[in-house]
């Protein structure tokens, strides 16, 4: 157990993750199936004594999963840090149909003060039950209750199993901004090709189904409920080539945002993204050559351009699967240009307040076009300028109590701000202070030190303090990022 613990002492070293972000597929799954028949194990001792049927099933799919880790792993170990669990070093991924396992082993391990589990061939169904039953029998809240479970394991008999201590919070600073990253980056781009996919079938009459898109939908609500900042910064990508593409999904990621601070559930934040992705979708209908023109458009031009709400309706309707959805998807496609002060377009003949998913989705869409280089604007505002210039339509074209939300959700800084500190060094917003009073103090990634001098992997936050008591770095002004040949994208993937 000593070789153990010393194996639990990988420390951050400021730059570089101490831990791996790989694992073989099989192992992965392995890990996943574990934590999952962990959990039912758990709750099962609690109510079962242990010679129930009940455990056979989770003990032979337990045996299973740990059968997949040994035979790469013939010792391993489940490592709690921070709100995340670990499988040696790498972190243990899960699907949002696994939430509930993960979050409960989390929870469970907290309570009783465990940091870590190592298996250790050879284990019998009868270790699997007696460390079930010890631990569920273990008092929560106990310091050193790893010394104790160890010594009823071993009373127990029970040697391929043991558990080690929680680690101070100093350890626990993995690179987890890397980290973060590379899930939200691979979610992304997942929606952006099935955007393209489900527009392209769209056009050519090829048939469309819904089963994707839920997807790859319910894996960005996951990601927005553990880790918004991730996720929030993909939205900086404005890739001229596919822009529609990116802005539907970039549309979808900001409007979810705004379900997520307005308490929707997890049902209700899938349901506006994915009528926030469909949002655009009758554009499959404006010919190429309009869309792509880099001069302004002509009145006839333009009068094409407005009538994609009205197709999108029609798009949306081709698609299957979607049932209860569709409603909401129609509707948002078809008002999301309808003003809060009832003008916009496409016009009707009864003036309605455009419905609540589509208020929402307009301040995502004003926000993301007014930040994007597009062929008939192809200078973006900045986003605090974009922010600002909302500001202005807010109670006009804008709902002025989800504009209110949604400045607070993206600060003073937004998110993908360039700015300049008094230090004199340049930094990258990446995520907003939580703290309503501390909006001018967000989280920072460093580009240059004071000196102009790139640097990477280095990040800050601006609501620390000095020894005295002064912030140790303060926002000086924003600045555009065109002017430094600043790619702020690029520091997101």
């Amino acid at each position: 157990m000593s070789m153990e613990q010393d194996n639990s002492k990988a420390r951050y070293d400021g730059a570089q993750s101490p831990f791996r972000s790989e694992v073989s597929e099989p192992i992965h799954k392995g890990a996943r199936a574990l934590i999952n028949q962990l959990q039912v194990l758990f709750r099962t001792s609690q109510i079962h004594d242990i010679g129930n049927v009940a455990l056979v099933r989770p003990v032979t799919n337990m045996m299973n999963a740990l059968d997949v880790i040994f035979r790469s792993e013939p010792e391993f170990t489940v490592r709690l840090r921070g709100e995340y669990l670990y499988l040696d070093q790498t972190r243990i991924r899960y699907d949002i149909e696994d939430m509930a396992s993960y979050e409960y082993m989390v929870e469970a391990l907290k309570e009783k003060k465990i940091g870590s589990i190592t298996f250790q061939q050879p284990v019998t169904p009868d270790d699997i039950k007696r460390f079930a039953y010890t631990f569920s029998a273990m008092a929560p809240d106990k310091d050193d209750s790893h010394d104790e479970l160890n010594e009823r394991l071993a009373q127990r008999g029970v040697k391929s199993m043991w558990t080690g201590a929680v680690e101070e919070q100093e350890q626990i600073k993995f690179d987890d901004l890397a980290d973060r990253r590379k899930m939200a980056k691979k979610t992304y781009f997942q929606a952006v090709s099935v955007t393209r996919g489900v527009m392209n079938n769209i056009k050519s009459e090829q048939p469309t189904h819904l089963k994707k898109v839920k997807r790859v939908i319910q894996g960005i609500v996951d990601i927005i409920l553990k880790e918004e900042s991730s996720i929030m910064g993909l939205t900086t990508i404005k890739d001229f080539d596919e822009y529609t593409y990116n802005h539907c999904v970039n549309v979808s990621i900001l409007a979810m945002t705004i379900g997520q601070k307005l308490g929707f559930d997890k049902n209700l934040l899938t349901s506006l993204g994915i009528a926030s992705l469909f949002h655009d979708i009758g554009k499959v209908d404006v010919p190429i050559d309009i869309l792509n023109k880099p001069s302004s458009f002509t009145e006839d031009e333009w009068e094409i351009v407005k009538r994609h709400p009205v197709m999108g309706v029609k798009a949306i309707s081709k698609v299957r699967g979607l049932n209860e959805l569709a409603a909401s998807s129609m509707v948002v496609a078809f008002e999301h240009h309808i003003f809060y002060d009832m003008t916009g377009y496409p016009q009707t003949r009864n003036k309605m307040m455009p419905n609540f998913f589509s208020r929402i989705v307009s301040i995502a869409d004003q926000y993301d076009s007014m930040t994007s280089a597009r062929v008939y604007s192809r200078i973006p505002y900045t986003p605090d300028k974009a922010l600002s210039l909302m500001m202005e339509r807010s109670g006009v074209q804008l709902d002025p109590l989800l504009f209110k939300i949604f400045a607070n959700i993206i600060g003073v800084y937004p998110i993908g701000t360039l700015v300049m500190m008094d230090t004199r060094e340049l930094g990258l917003v990446y995520e907003s202070n939580p703290n309503p009073e501390k909006l001018d103090r967000p989280k920072v990634i460093l580009i240059t030190d004071s000196v102009g001098k790139r640097v990477t992997g280095r990040t800050v936050d601006l609501g620390e303090k000095d020894p005295s008591g002064r912030y140790k770095r303060t926002i000086f002004k924003a600045l555009d990022p065109k002017k430094y040949n600043i790619n702020l994208a690029e520091y997101f993937l």
